[in-house]
């Protein structure tokens, strides 16, 4: 299903290289509890099932947009999931 794989979709290497331009590192993250430990971790495996509270914490941080941060990279999964969810809206 496309909701297990998501990350696969998602690249969240804009963020990474603001950390690095802004000379954040992940001590500084944790200690001023920018973003939690948990949902960092996540971040630093690919997994980017981020709430909307850390994404709004981190678009606020850079003064960006959450695209800013993160870019959505089709796979063939999702393209065909796409693809029969529209079908079924359409014929609704």
């Amino acid at each position: 299903m496309i909701g297990d794989d998501i990350q696969t979709m998602i690249d969240n290497k804009k963020l990474f290289d603001l950390f690095r331009k802004h000379g954040i590192h992940t001590t500084d993250i944790r200690t001023n509890k920018i973003i939690s430990e948990s949902t960092l971790q996540r971040l630093r495996k690919g997994n980017v099932t981020v709430n909307a509270d850390a994404l709004n914490h981190l678009c606020a941080l850079f003064n960006c947009q959450p695209s800013d941060l993160m870019t959505y990279v089709p796979d063939e999964e999702s393209e065909r999931w796409a693809e029969e969810m529209w079908e079924k809206l359409e014929g609704r």
